[in-house]
């Protein structure tokens, strides 16, 4: 407890250090420069010697970018210089002193957060001559700090080819960092994924910053994250990487950290038009695909760029060095063959054959007499070995003899056929292209359209020579159609529940920095993202997924079966269906999803003598609002899911799709149901957290040779609760022994049963009734309503787990030992 009381003491403390400037800044070593906090701009500090080592002080430098602007300095009593709050870019840096000739250093190029130190080394003046040192020939080598990184420059962004145009496939040119994504073509929008591992590391516990601000949506589906907006490759500066031993001001994840710096406006207008094109007439046709050309698949990729002064002649900013803008604009139209997984692009599956939807399944069986003038048909024994798809009954145990149905019909119960009247499972239209042994094959290319429109707008305004403010706004818009339910429990075989699925985002950030003096520096980010995700049912290829008014099967619920159709899954080891068999279902849709998240950080830096102090505290109130999906054991089918299989069941008559046909009967009372799952209800949930994470580093260069990089952040995380407390949790301190001692496992049907009901064998037992609104204590037993009767409370900013406060704890102690040259 006195641990975390100093904890919240610094806290305490910090924050009105960040809101309150300095009166009076101490002197100090100009050459310990002020890194920035946030990590959105950079600086450069050095030394001014002759060449006997004499420090000169009073030298003039200046640094001047490619959009003209210039920041000028001179150095202290120890020949020192330190130039801050530079944006990320290229610039050059003179030095002049009366007596000397001109140092100058041009091509220097600075990401954001990065600070190179640059010793002029001046020679005394003699002829008109000046030394110059061009681009690489200026040592960039991190000195000041032990953090790995890497850094993939404006060039690169946009002369780098790109399958897909996005961003955060130029992150894996990063040493240590590898692509686990999946996707040959990088794809935007909720598809979109950014699953690297960065040393080894988990792929989500990475964090993606934009010009300060965090648009990461993690955890959007189980650990798939994709990014609230993706900006433009032509809208963004740099990009750069930190894989290990960077500082405290990062921080929230326990692997990478991406730093994207979007453009801005200079002095002069600049912009650019783009428009990048793919089309299936480029394409060679696949030996399946039908028809006689290559399936559509389109890639129209275009947009433009904009950036310069705001100003009104006459009126304001006639200098042009006070208010700058940056405008982008991008789309793209798509068009792309989609297949049951990413290695397919086509659909090629074995079905039913035309005869097998009307029960007749002489095409698998022996030849056994039709039936005729409504008398049966005959019925022949076989054996498995010889016919192993063919449906019957066993009527010799020992010989391994089955029975065929009179004429090999097998007959259909009424809801059966109502449910092959929506088309759901489709019809047979080849003969070829699938691992059928009977030439049903239903194959076909599916090529969804794809919209993705991303508006990107900022403007960069110089308050004061010493404050600047920026605004930056960025709208994704996406939507496309998913030829099958996306992330649902079933992955479905055919193209026939198709969704509509659209996915908006935006991300705002406002930022202000104040340079106090040369040694104290202040920024402060404001962040805002959310996206708005919905997924709605459509009827495609002929088929529907609204529930007929004639189907009348059993349900566990009747909770109005969101309307739908039961899901259909035809699994086991029929060969004539692929050996794999196959399944269609409607899923958990309508589905919608918001996440908005509010974002505040306050930095703070000052150079002390030898130290280079950093402080600040970041601040995440998040929100994730969703209709539960098929997570875990949830399905969200409230229609229910049927499962046939001619493995491991015992109503199975050796053909799974017979086992659907198949309704009650003398010998299959059941039918041929394997099993039927349904979930009783989907609800809405609003999650809510708080983050809090102050930090503080410093960096101590003991001398030339030497620096230690020392850092501490805390990482304070209030209690996750839903809004309305309507999440439940298994506790086993909750758990009574006594009370499940009550109840056993039907062995006959795996449901909840009374104890001492049960056969000899353990099943036909009598079961635990299944009443949602007065459900059994034995169901039950051990849940727990999170938020209420203390399971768990809200202790303000700190997590509580059993009763027990709890804060994460980072530290990290870093040297950098530098040689002598």
């Amino acid at each position: 407890m006195a641990l975390l009381r100093a904890v919240l003491r610094l806290s305490a403390l910090l924050v009105p250090l960040f809101i309150l400037p300095i009166a009076r800044a101490q002197a100090t070593s100009a050459a310990q420069k002020v890194p920035p906090p946030s990590g959105v701009t950079a600086s450069i500090a050095g030394a001014v010697t002759d060449q006997t080592g004499a420090v000169l002080t009073g030298a003039s430098v200046t640094v001047k970018g490619a959009d003209g602007a210039a920041k000028t300095t001179t150095t202290n009593d120890h020949g020192e210089y330190s130039i801050t709050d530079l944006p990320a870019g290229t610039y050059s840096i003179t030095v002049s002193a009366v007596g000397f000739k001109d140092f100058q250093a041009d091509g220097i190029a600075l990401a954001a957060g990065q600070s190179i130190p640059i010793d002029a080394l001046m020679e005394p003046a003699g002829l008109a001559t000046q030394v110059s040192v061009e681009g690489q020939k200026v040592s960039q080598v991190e000195t000041e700090t032990a953090q790995l990184s890497g850094t993939i420059t404006e060039k690169e962004l946009v002369k780098l080819g790109l399958n897909g145009r996005n961003f955060t496939q130029l992150i894996a040119l990063t040493p240590g960092v590898s692509n686990q994504t999946g996707q040959d073509e990088g794809k935007v929008g909720i598809t979109g994924s950014v699953r690297y591992s960065v040393n080894g590391g988990r792929v989500e516990y990475n964090s993606f910053n934009v010009d300060g601000g965090d648009v990461l949506n993690a955890g959007l589906n189980g650990n798939n994250s994709t990014l609230i907006v993706y900006p433009s490759l032509d809208a963004l500066s740099e990009v750069q990487v930190l894989t290990s031993n960077y500082g405290a001001m990062y921080g929230r994840t326990a692997s990478g950290t991406v730093l994207a710096e979007t453009k801005s406006g200079t002095n002069q207008f600049h912009g650019v038009g783009y428009e990048f094109i793919r089309n299936e007439g480029f394409n060679s046709k696949n030996y399946f695909d039908p028809g006689t050309k290559a399936p559509l698949y389109r890639r129209n990729d275009f947009g433009a760029t904009l950036g310069g002064p705001l100003y009104i002649p006459g009126i304001y900013n006639n200098s042009k060095d006070k208010t700058y803008f940056f405008f982008s604009e991008e789309a793209r139209i798509e068009k792309s063959p989609l297949g049951p997984s990413i290695d397919q692009e086509s659909y090629n599956q074995a079905v039913p054959s035309l005869a097998e939807r009307l029960g007749n399944f002489s095409d698998v069986c022996p030849f056994a007499p039709p039936g005729q003038n409504g008398i049966p048909g005959g019925q022949v024994n076989f054996s498995r070995s010889k016919y192993p798809d063919c449906p019957g009954n066993l009527v010799n145990a020992v010989t391994g003899q089955y029975q065929t149905y009179p004429g090999n019909q097998v007959p259909i119960d009424p809801n059966a056929q109502v449910m092959l009247g929506t088309n759901i499972i489709p019809l047979p239209n080849s003969n070829i292209g699938c691992n059928s042994t009977n030439g049903s094959c239903f194959d076909a290319v599916v090529s969804p359209s794809t919209h993705w429109h991303e508006e990107l707008f900022r403007i960069d305004h110089n308050i004061t020579p010493k404050m600047r403010a920026s605004f930056r706004y960025i709208h994704d818009s996406w939507d496309t159609a998913v030829v099958t339910p996306q992330w649902g429990a079933v992955v479905n075989s055919f193209p026939t529940q198709q969704s509509a699925f659209t996915g908006p985002g935006i991300s705002m950030l406002t930022h202000l920095t104040n340079t106090f003096s040369p040694t104290f520096l202040n920024e402060v980010v404001f962040s805002y993202t959310s996206d708005h995700i919905t997924m709605q049912p459509l009827d495609s290829n002929g088929a529907q997924f609204q529930r007929p008014t004639g189907l009348t099967m059993g349900y566990l619920f009747n909770n109005g079966f969101g309307g739908k159709l039961p899901g259909i899954v035809v699994s086991g080891n029929n060969l004539e269906y692929g050996g794999l068999g196959f399944g269609v279902d409607p899923g958990y849709l309508p589905w919608h999803h918001t996440n908005p998240s509010f974002n505040w950080r306050d930095d703070v830096s000052k150079v002390i003598g030898k130290h280079t102090l950093q402080a600040g505290v970041q601040v995440v109130y998040a929100q994730r609002n969703e209709l539960n999906q098929a997570v875990g054991a949830n399905t969200g089918d409230l229609q229910g899911l049927l499962t046939f299989s001619n493995v491991g069941s015992a109503n199975s008559t050796g053909n799974a799709f017979a086992d659907f046909l198949l309704g009650p009967g003398l010998n299959n009372p059941r039918g041929g149901i394997k099993a039927f799952q349904q979930d009783s209800a989907q609800r809405n949930y609003y999650a809510r957290y708080t983050v809090t994470e102050p930090y503080f580093q410093d960096d101590w260069r003991l001398n030339p040779r030497l620096t230690l990089n020392l850092g501490v952040r805390f990482s304070l995380f209030g209690n996750w609760h839903e809004k309305y407390n309507n999440v439940y949790n298994w506790v086993p301190s909750a758990f009574n022994r006594s009370l499940a001692a009550t109840g056993t496992i039907d062995t006959q049907f795996g449901n909840l049963a009374q104890a001492g009901t049960c056969n000899a064998s353990g099943g036909d037992c009598t079961p635990i009734p299944l009443n949602i609104g007065n459900l059994s204590p034995l169901i039950t037993n051990g849940l727990v309503r999170c938020g209420v009767i203390g399971w768990p409370g809200w202790k303000g900013l700190l997590f509580v787990a059993n009763g027990v406060n709890s804060f994460g704890f980072t530290s990290a102690v870093r040297w950098v030992p530098l040689l002598p040259t």
